[in-house]
């Protein structure tokens, strides 16, 4: 279980490589929102772009059992459609499929994101995909609780050279 102090502020160190790895709770069981903006202030100088998800000993999203429901994944940024695709079943395929930052994921499961998912269905504040993901499922029940599915990893985006 992770322990955190809720006031540290963002520094502007980034540890390239540094690693965050479930399972994160409090104290009474709930999701650890606060473990992961600690990590991202001491860590990743407080940028979530600054971090990949990257899922952990072969997890993929058809090996992730827990709160997909039964409709598709929209694999294309924008491509949501809600009678044909779920909401979290497409932010948990973005989440194991590795093409985003941490930082443009939150963004993009957010109201009007770029997975325009209209309802958004996650918050940048509480993420409730990304907890999941980290502590193993949604539920206590999940039967790969306690077993994280993701680690967030520390790589910094590195701007392409200007073009002369």
């Amino acid at each position: 279980m992770a322990q955190v102090n809720t006031t540290t502020a963002p520094s502007n160190t980034v540890v390239t490589g540094a690693t965050l790895k479930g399972p994160l709770l409090t104290k009474t069981g709930a999701f650890n929102y606060a473990a992961v903006n600690q990590w991202l202030a001491t860590h990743a100088g407080g940028n979530p772009n600054n971090v990949a998800i990257v899922p952990c000993n072969g997890v993929t999203f058809a090996s992730f059992t827990m709160g997909k429901g039964g409709k598709a994944p929209s694999k294309t940024m924008g491509g949501f459609n809600a009678k044909q695709y779920g909401v979290r079943q497409t932010m948990l395929w973005h989440a194991l499929n590795g093409q985003l930052t941490l930082g443009a994921w939150l963004n993009a499961c957010k109201s009007k994101g770029a997975l325009g998912i209209p309802s958004g269905g996650q918050s940048a504040v509480k993420p409730i995909v990304l907890l999941a993901l980290l502590n193993g499922g949604f539920s206590r029940s999940a039967s790969t609780w306690g077993v994280p599915q993701v680690q967030l990893v520390v790589k910094p985006q590195t701007k392409a050279p200007a073009k002369k």
